[in-house]
């Protein structure tokens, strides 16, 4: 039996919520909206910015209306290699 990806249960259009793991010294916020807005043609929906109890790392959560899976993937390659990043979920 082969295993689906989570991508496929999503109905869409779908709100989805992009977070980011960085260093704090690093600002990716404005960095990983230009890249999704690149990728996907269209502005964003939201941002938030939310530091971590230790103040060393921030986790920046970009909301962003995708059409498909395909979309979403696209996306995660384009913020894949930004500097600084730790974790993306």
């Amino acid at each position: 039996m082969e295993a689906s990806s989570p991508l496929e249960n999503i109905v869409f259009p779908y709100a989805f919520t992009f977070r980011l793991v960085a260093d704090s010294a690093v600002d990716l916020e404005e960095t990983s909206a230009r890249r999704v807005r690149e990728v996907l043609g269209r502005d964003i929906d939201g941002r938030q910015v939310q530091p971590s109890a230790n103040g060393r790392y921030s986790v920046v959560r970009i909301q962003v209306r995708v059409e498909n899976a395909d979309e979403i993937r696209a996306v995660y390659a384009a913020l894949s290699g930004l500097p600084g990043l730790r974790m993306l979920l």
